[in-house]
């Protein structure tokens, strides 16, 4: 696959992950610890990688434009991760804590493409290619993480508990 097609595909499978996350993020649902924080680490290991990838094809070391870019893009999305996992509804249900996205969740999530897409563009502009075209997995991680991590704390105070892990429950 050329570097085009290679993005293209990249896109098109993070899109589908995001279409699935919303999906799931405004819908009601347990609060299963875990699962708070496996799609966010399998991103993340799957960006770094991609954006090694990315800078090894592009002279084999971050520039400092490149490191600069790549903060932006972090802080920015750790900023929306916090607002969104502030913004879940939760509260107790059947004894077990649950969740719900609002509003506020989806309002979230849009400013926070466009944030990203912005960033691309004037990171590339700026000649941080390798940052504008193959951090978005790495930035779709650490964001979910940093939601995760914000609704994950906020759970511990609740008053409720998690919810079980219905795939690791054992039979006896």
């Amino acid at each position: 696959m050329s570097l085009s097609t290679t993005n293209a595909f990249n896109y098109l499978v993070i899109a589908a992950l995001v279409a699935w996350v919303l999906t799931r993020q405004l819908q009601a649902r347990p609060v299963v610890a875990r699962k708070l924080f496996v799609l966010p680490v399998i991103l993340v290991v799957v960006g770094v990688g991609s954006l090694n990838s990315a800078i090894s094809k592009n002279g084999g070391h971050l520039t400092s434009r490149d490191a600069t870019w790549l903060a932006v893009d972090l802080a920015v999305t750790v900023v929306f991760g916090v607002i969104r996992g502030a913004s879940v509804r939760l509260y107790p249900q059947g004894g077990v804590l649950w969740r719900r996205g609002t509003w506020v969740t989806l309002v979230g999530w849009a400013l926070s493409f466009a944030a990203r897409g912005a960033i691309g563009v004037l990171a590339s502009d700026n000649g941080a290619k390798p940052v504008a075209s193959s951090a978005l997995a790495l930035s779709f991680g650490v964001s979910l993480a940093v939601q995760g991590a914000v609704i994950y704390l906020r759970g511990l105070r609740a008053g409720a508990p998690f919810a079980a892990d219905p795939r690791r429950a054992r039979a006896w």
